[in-house]
């Protein structure tokens, strides 16, 4: 028997958005305590990390949903407070495309955080001057929105997704070799942001990465759980230290090295509150190239000239041009403990004056991974950092400054100041 799905008229609808399967299955035990009878008989969610399933009552009927809505799906959106709620432009996007999928009678209900004072958390007060006033507030804390349908979408990477990019997701799923590597760069519409050493033969680790097999990009490609919420968060938190070091109208030019599919870069670029002029993306591995090239094409007139991308190893990055902003977010470490000390100096190297270098690594903690010892621990990268010069830290999701002292453990967005 076909599986019934949202898109299906007979079937009442209901709908959790949350960051985790186990944040999502938590909702759903006390919607069923709520609600009891009344909670339908098909209720899915959206998860923002390890993909996206479907959780309908039977827990042996799962699928695949987060994708472009065809119309109306559903009565009631449940968000889950456990999205985080980044500050900057994501929140009301994904808010905004989540009214997009309401019947005509339904409501969206979100668990808003409270009033915050970090502008790296959107709190219930900026929630209701994006979508306007509140019906009621349930519960204490579900503040429960009407569908406004024809409200348009701010212009982030989620919303991009949501609206617009699944329909070229099976290009993404095909195996990518070296032909198909030199094929796509030498695309007038590849080409047009790649830059030149993206075009030159690869060596090292970088040659190695030509080639992807058709599981592990699928698996990449699958989840996209950094469009959702890896993007969301680190954004805000950047788009904060930024908005921190440099006057609001002065031009900034972004590296970030390691950058993956450059997805970090182009919500950078999207964002209204920072004067990101130009943002470029070096990576290491071929396999994201795809997906950057998507990203790039679903905003080619914002992008253009704007959104660079290139392939090669850290250590050989040419810098064309110094930066106002370097970063490596879960990058660094991958350098190898021998080369990184030499990465991060050279990178702090081609900071303009006044510039910032910006650093996000999981620290050791014990667990057994196959990169663990690879990883820095928090005495090492102090060390690192602070050998090149006074180091700020800030917490990982609402961006507050933490005392160097104070860190103890915990994974931090840590940066470094270049006198200007």
């Amino acid at each position: 028997m076909p599986m019934p799905t949202p898109n299906d008229p007979a079937q009442d609808c209901w709908a959790i958005v949350a960051r985790t399967a186990e944040d999502a299955s938590k909702l759903r035990s006390k919607l069923e305590a709520a609600h009891g009878d009344a909670l339908p008989e098909r209720l899915f969610a959206y998860t923002m990390v390890q993909g996206s399933h479907g959780f309908p009552k039977s827990w042996s009927d799962q699928v695949n949903i987060f994708h472009a809505a065809s119309g109306p799906l559903y009565q009631r959106i449940w968000v889950d407070r456990s999205i985080g709620f980044p500050g900057t432009e994501w929140t009301p996007g994904l808010l905004v495309r989540l009214h997009q999928l309401l019947c005509e009678d339904g409501v969206l209900a979100v668990d808003a955080p409270p009033q915050q004072r970090s502008g790296c958390i959107m709190g219930a007060d900026r929630i209701d001057a994006r979508l306007g006033a509140p019906l009621r507030v349930e519960a204490g804390a579900w503040r429960i929105y009407p569908p406004t349908p024809d409200r348009p979408a701010p212009k982030t990477l989620l919303s991009w997704y949501m609206g617009s990019f699944p329909a070229t997701l099976l290009e993404l799923l095909s195996p990518v070799s070296a032909d198909d590597v030199a094929t796509m760069a030498r695309e007038p519409l590849v080409a047009e942001f790649l830059r030149a050493d993206a075009l030159e033969e690869p060596t090292g680790e970088a040659a190695a990465g030509r080639t992807a097999d058709l599981d592990t990009l699928a698996a990449h490609v699958g989840s996209m759980a950094y469009l959702f919420h890896g993007v969301g968060y680190k954004g805000a938190v950047i788009s904060e230290i930024i908005r921190q070091t440099f006057a609001a109208d002065h031009p900034v030019d972004y590296l970030d090295i390691g950058g993956a599919n450059g997805a970090l870069a182009a919500e950078l670029l999207l964002q209204e509150s920072v004067a990101i002029r130009r943002a470029h993306t070096h990576e290491l591995s071929a396999k994201y190239l795809p997906l950057a090239r998507q990203i790039y094409l679903g905003h080619r007139e914002a992008f253009r000239g704007r959104f660079g991308f290139s392939l090669g190893s850290m250590s050989d990055y040419a810098f064309p041009l110094d930066y106002d902003v370097v970063s490596f977010i879960g990058s660094l470490y991958l350098s190898g403990p021998e080369q990184r000390g030499d990465v991060a100096r050279r990178a702090f190297a081609n900071l303009r004056p006044g510039g910032i270098l910006i650093v996000h690594e999981n620290l050791r903690d014990g667990r057994a991974a196959p990169s663990h010892d690879f990883m820095f621990d928090e005495r090492s990268l102090r060390e690192l950092l602070s050998g090149l010069g006074p180091v700020r830290c800030f917490h990982n999701t609402t961006g507050e400054e933490v005392p160097v002292d104070q860190v103890k453990g915990r994974t931090m967005f840590w940066a470094v100041h270049k006198p200007a």
